[in-house]
């Protein structure tokens, strides 16, 4: 991120954009005028196992396998995904979304791999020791319905921000800007 003279920078992550984020904000405690960090991925849903569990078979599976193989539970682009209407589900956002993702291969989502899961199961600890020399104002958005990242962590690291206003969206999943007008317009 290069600055330019007289104009503010803002910064926005969605997920591993938003875990990106955090760490650019850890790392570089000034230079951003305002961040919105949206449902970041601090740590990932580990189906009810514990984080060290997937810290240890991470490390061991990608040093056998290769840190670049899908992640166990990552699933591969599909273009014909079926959407599953939620409360306050916006048809419009959701069918524009996933037309941009079919014309645009660079919209779309793509598998964790097992380094990248591992990278977030390691970065919370590292987020958590160096966040709070930041100063930048932060909004942290996440869903109520996340099925991708835990929120508990996502808590955890906006109270670390000294200066963050830390939100759940009710009724939202993890793709909370495809979701209905209200619960994006209200924040």
């Amino acid at each position: 991120v290069l600055p330019v003279a007289d104009t503010p920078l803002y910064l926005y992550g969605h997920s591993m954009g938003g875990a990106v984020s955090a760490l650019y904000l850890a790392t570089t405690p000034q230079g951003i005028h305002r961040a919105v960090l949206t449902s970041p991925l601090v740590v990932p849903v580990t189906i009810n196992l514990p984080g060290w569990w997937f810290r240890l078979s991470t490390g061991f599976f990608g040093r056998i396998r290769g840190f670049e193989k899908k992640f166990f539970f990552s699933r591969e682009y599909n273009p014909n995904y079926t959407v599953i209407p939620t409360p306050g589900y916006s048809h419009h956002r959701v069918v524009r979304s996933f037309e941009m993702r079919v014309q645009e291969p660079h919209y779309r989502s793509t598998p964790l791999s097992v380094g990248c899961v591992r990278q977030c199961l390691l970065l919370r600890k590292k987020l958590l020791k160096c966040i709070g020399n930041n100063r930048t104002p932060v909004l942290m958005l996440c869903a109520e319905n996340d099925k991708t990242v835990l929120t508990k962590p996502q808590a955890e690291l906006a109270a670390a921000f000294p200066h963050c206003e830390y939100v759940v969206m009710k009724d939202a999943d993890h793709a909370m800007m495809t979701g209905s007008h209200a619960i994006v317009t209200e924040h």
